[in-house]
């Protein structure tokens, strides 16, 4: 038997100084949820244009989403592979 996923509050830890430095839309905070959520279950996220296209991330457009804000996007990125890193799938 296999064990996936991470602590959820350690992912939200991960997070937590991303969030308190970047102000983000509601619709922004949602995503950054979903992706703390998704990381929690599956233990990492390699973040694609297909995985975008699945669930829980159907429908996301990120160029709306983060329109005029690349660099914000570009951090979530970053938090995203140091986290996988951790977990050894980077």
């Amino acid at each position: 038997r296999q064990i996936t996923g991470m602590d959820e509050a350690s992912v939200r830890d991960a997070f937590r100084a991303f969030l308190r430095a970047h102000p983000l839309s509601r619709d922004q905070l949602d995503f950054v949820e979903r992706i703390v959520r998704y990381i929690a279950k599956n233990g990492f996220i390699d973040i694609t244009a297909e995985t975008i296209q699945k669930e829980p991330f159907k429908g996301t457009k990120i160029q709306e989403l983060f329109r005029g804000q690349v660099p914000t996007w570009q951090e979530i990125l970053a938090k995203v592979k140091e986290i996988s890193g951790n977990t050894g799938v980077a």
